[in-house]
């Protein structure tokens, strides 16, 4: 494997880990959210300071995966089929 595709697949990677992160983030924002509007009806689902707390915790895996975009866009590394 060479020294681009092993780039590749490595960004790839991140790139379905950012993805998961994120959805895995929404869903425990929206489930606790839920269960605080159950309690208290007029309570919103999603809050800045919740959505801002599961934010901070994938921030650092949404980075690396924009590094390594920026990696791949100054080294010139791109896919040899064109896809």
């Amino acid at each position: 494997m060479n020294r681009t595709r092993l780039f590749l697949a490595v960004q790839s990677i991140l790139y379905i880990l950012a993805a998961a992160a994120l959805i895995a983030a929404v869903l425990t924002v929206y489930v606790s959210g839920a269960a605080a509007q159950a309690e208290y009806p007029l309570s919103p689902v999603f809050t800045r300071e919740t959505a801002a707390e599961r934010l901070a915790a994938v921030a650092p895996l949404i980075l690396a995966s924009l590094a390594t975009a920026a990696a791949g866009l100054i080294l010139g590394l791109r896919d040899d089929n064109g896809l």
